[in-house]
């Protein structure tokens, strides 16, 4: 199997993710040990990954199927702004998952909003972003608005997995790194290499630099103009993807012309 080398952790040239770093041969749910960790303040940039999951997690409650052969990890942040700007979070976790693949062979990583990276359809690369939020400071003289005291960003990488290890129901719905390019990749090659993307990508989103990847990012979105379905706990919108706001949001354009942002839901191309 795969493994990551007893040092990995010396090894990264990260100087936030990743320090420290949990590894475990299994769990229930990298999010559910980290969401501990977190509540007993671990410090920004903690890492739980596990080579196996047997309740991996995905969005809306669904199971993520997590077997040997794959990377499962949580990371731990402390962003310490506005909960509205989650999506930001989101944004730059794609897009470092996305470059990442393509650097290792993948040629067309394709983000869909919120949070998959699909190989010509195909989910390759799931983000489940869960978040602690808590009044803002009373300094800060902004009424009502909560900020993020933590959040627990756990991502799924389907690195070597066969396409006849999936169950029935993904067989047709989900792809590997192995299955696409042909040969085993290195966990610790991979892993190393996608860290340092998220570090980077992360401080720049402290600095106030979203736009700059925003614009990373829509290198790999799925193309602007296409029309799309998106529902929402309250709402279905259809209309043409026009992009993302200032905060992560999705902009589409009804066939009325008006303009409609969604903050959470999910998308299909129709």
């Amino acid at each position: 199997m795969n493994l990551l080398p007893e040092n990995f952790e010396d090894t990264l040239r990260t100087k936030i993710i990743g320090h420290p770093l949990y590894v475990y041969s299994q769990l229930d749910s990298t999010q559910i040990t980290a969401k501990h960790l977190a509540a007993n303040k671990a410090k920004e940039g903690t890492i739980v990954l596990a080579y196996f999951q047997k309740k991996g997690m995905g969005r809306n409650g669904r199971e993520w199927f997590s077997p040997k052969g794959g990377i499962w990890f949580t990371i731990i942040l402390r962003p310490h702004f506005s909960s509205e700007k989650a999506n930001m979070i989101n944004i730059i976790f794609t897009t470092a998952c996305a470059e990442v693949f393509y650097s290792f062979g993948i040629t067309q990583p394709v983000i869909k909003w919120p949070n998959d990276i699909l190989i010509n359809g195909k989910k390759i690369c799931g983000i489940l972003t869960q978040m602690k939020s808590k009044p803002r400071r009373k300094k800060d003289n902004l009424q009502n608005e909560s900020e993020i005291e933590y959040a627990l960003v756990g991502i799924g990488i389907n690195l070597d997995t066969a396409i006849e290890d999936f169950p029935a129901a993904l067989k047709n719905k989900a792809t590997s790194i192995k299955q696409e390019i042909g040969k085993e990749i290195k966990m610790d090659d991979f892993l190393a290499s996608l860290l340092e993307k998220i570090e980077k990508y992360y401080i720049m989103l402290k600095e106030d630099k979203f736009s700059k990847i925003q614009k990373e990012w829509k290198k790999f979105s799925l193309p602007f103009g296409i029309l799309v379905k998106t529902s929402t706990s309250k709402e279905v919108y259809e209309g043409q993807l026009v992009g993302t706001n200032e905060h992560g949001h999705l902009i589409i354009r009804t066939p009325h012309g008006k303009m409609e942002e969604v903050s959470a839901g999910e998308i299909e191309i129709i």
